[in-house]
């Protein structure tokens, strides 16, 4: 006997834990980047001010201090989204081994033979007939 399993279908129970891992840290960091983005504003803010009263230095030091803050949120953002890729893959790649784990559980004890995952072709490219 064989059952085919689509991939869709092992990866659907997925979907609504994509949010979980980064639960928390995320609220953390939503405060801190907004308090972060606040005070580079007002310090923004108060450079526009202060440009016609400074000298030619000065004025290029706190420009070059400001992009320097503008760089290292944007590089904290980017380490922040791309360690919340990585927990939200490793959620998602636990959950995939515990599906095909309970498939590979159910397959036995139900007796089947084969358990196919994704798309079934033969080697001349044809679909393999799906039992129902």
């Amino acid at each position: 006997m064989v059952c085919p399993i689509s991939r869709a279908a092992a990866s659907s129970a997925s979907s609504p834990c994509t949010a979980a891992p980064g639960t928390s840290s995320s609220a953390t960091y939503s405060a801190s980047a907004g308090a972060l983005q606040t005070a580079l504003e007002e310090k923004s803010a108060a450079l526009q001010k202060d440009l016609e009263v400074m000298g030619p230095e000065e004025r290029e030091n706190a420009q070059r201090d400001l992009r320097n803050e503008e760089r290292a949120i944007v590089r904290a953002q980017t380490e922040f989204r791309e360690d919340l890729d990585l927990r939200n893959n490793e959620a998602i790649g636990k959950i995939q081994q515990d599906v095909l784990r309970e498939i590979s559980a159910y397959a036995t004890s139900a007796g089947f033979d084969l358990v196919a995952i994704g798309e079934c072709r033969c080697e001349a490219g044809e679909h393999v007939a799906h039992e129902d």
